[in-house]
């Protein structure tokens, strides 16, 4: 029981320091600056994604399988 009392205080202390609830304005809905995890992690290093090209049409022109 303590292993397993132990281990959510951990993951959860981590959830807590490696999220960014503390740079959310709540007020404007969005992040107030990049927060220190995703530099770290190298996520988004480009920015933000605008998306991808729709898929039109059928690959190498196949209809069904």
């Amino acid at each position: 029981m303590l292993r397993f009392v132990g281990g959510i205080l951990l993951d959860g202390s981590a959830f807590t320091v490696w999220s960014e609830h503390r740079l959310y304005d709540q007020s404007a809905g969005r992040l107030v600056k990049r927060p220190l995890a995703w530099d770290i992690s190298r996520y988004r290093t480009e920015g933000l994604v605008n998306g991808h090209d729709d898929f039109i049409g059928y690959y190498q022109g196949f209809e069904e399988f």
